[in-house]
């Protein structure tokens, strides 16, 4: 039983941790699901799989991840807007990558909801996200 309440609390903090640094808490239109979370053996890095659903028009506002975030686009359109670099258009069917440290931020550009799949390797030991101004 002791095992059973630790594994909840755990989760439940997991996932408030999640939206705790998520950079969109206030927002509207932006929906994140946190699928699984393993920790990498021996370091202080954590694997984070989450489902993303952004409303047309939607986005994450500016940030940062303390890792690579790594995902595949199952719906909708995006325009991935980097700091200091051309905007990347991603549609269903595409893979992208986030290098860690890179500011980013994710617009909804299509008619339809945009939904995705992205694996986040991060320092355990700092904020999922770091919104950037």
């Amino acid at each position: 039983m002791k095992k059973l309440v630790l594994c909840v609390a755990l989760i439940g903090f997991s996932g408030f941790a999640i939206a705790a640094d998520a950079p969109t808490t206030a927002q509207t239109g932006i929906r994140r699901t946190e699928l699984q979370r393993v920790t990498v053996p021996g370091t202080a890095f954590v694997t984070v799989t989450m489902r993303t659903e952004l409303d047309p028009g939607a986005q994450t506002g500016m940030h940062t991840h303390p890792g690579d975030e790594i995902g595949y686009v199952l719906s909708g359109q995006l325009t991935l807007k980097f700091k200091g670099q051309p905007d990347r258009m991603l549609k269903a069917g595409d893979s992208y990558l986030t290098p860690a440290g890179v500011a980013h931020n994710g617009v909804s550009t299509g008619p339809d909801v945009y939904r995705s799949i992205a694996t986040y390797i991060v320092d355990s030991t700092k904020p999922m996200t770091t919104p950037v101004p």
